[in-house]
């Protein structure tokens, strides 16, 4: 198994130990890719700024540890579109073989998995006025976010061990990290994913040394998230058959959604200054 990453394979106490440091560690050309919006319409022409992990774990190295799944009509939708498998009921199993949740083990949790998932304990009284006055607002109360009820106020599970980060690495790769058969390249750069008759076949890539090519005996994966994913699709001739063409790009496979429509979870900071508590 050959894993490779652009960015770092850093184990700075920063990744570990992030919230004290958690916007120096969105911001640090080191850690992140800093990526900026075009200039949104709808927003005054502003651009936004869209952190996005560059280092080994990727952006669950460097994100708020919030364990949130997606809904479970988006896992449907995608089944109705074709993709069959991915339906929610199909994906579940993984959800739950994935996690080792801290409460009370159900039909939509799992307690034997890697990741270490722990229910938060508000432990300030704002913490649950704003989830009474949600319930108050109509809107209701869900104490599992990733169980059977998505809607709702309630509390975060987050991805925490011991007072430390548990991202992918730390929960997958680390404990496997001295097997013979896997081999971790950082700070390496992915250009193309080679197609024969639309199989992958092998992988471009360059380093400090010079450019490779690596060919696949199995299978490729992809996992370099919601913006870098499909700009290494469309590099490698899937997308937009027109504006793959504009690019200079040789055209292996035209599905024009690769590369549109995306959207970004939104982050919204309110802030308050108050008497009590």
């Amino acid at each position: 198994v050959l894993l490779l990453e652009a960015g770092t394979a850093s184990r700075s106490w920063r990744l570990r130990m992030p919230m004290a440091a958690l916007d120096r560690l969105c911001q640090s050309s080191k850690f992140s890719w800093n990526n900026w919006s075009e200039a949104e319409s709808r927003l005054e022409l502003r651009r936004l700024f869209v952190p996005g992990g560059r280092v080994i774990g990727g952006s669950s190295s460097i994100n708020g540890m919030v364990h949130v799944r997606g809904n479970p009509k988006e896992y449907d939708a995608w089944a109705r579109y074709g993709c069959r498998g991915w339906d929610f009921e199909s994906v579940l199993p993984y959800f739950k073989k994935s996690e080792s949740y801290q409460g009370q083990e159900d039909d939509f949790r799992g307690t034997k998995g890697p990741l270490i998932v722990h229910k938060t304990s508000p432990t300030n009284p704002l913490d649950q006025a704003f989830i009474q006055s949600g319930e108050q607002a109509g809107y209701g109360i869900t104490e599992d976010f990733n169980g059977h009820q998505q809607e709702g106020f309630g509390t975060y599970d987050h991805a925490i061990d011991k007072g430390q980060r548990v991202s992918t690495a730390t929960a997958y790769l680390n404990p496997i990290s001295h097997r013979s058969n896997l081999i971790v390249k950082s700070r390496t750069r992915v250009n193309r994913v080679q197609l024969d008759n639309l199989k992958a076949t092998a992988v471009e890539f360059e380093d400090s040394i010079g450019s490779h090519k690596v060919f696949a005996n199995r299978e490729t994966i992809l996992c370099g998230g919601a913006i870098w994913s499909p700009h290494l699709l469309q590099q490698s001739g899937i997308g937009n058959a027109d504006q793959l063409r504009a690019a200079g790009i040789d055209v292996q496979h035209h599905l024009a959604s690769v590369g549109d429509g995306l959207q970004n979870h939104i982050d919204v900071v309110l802030q308050y200054a108050c008497k009590e508590p």
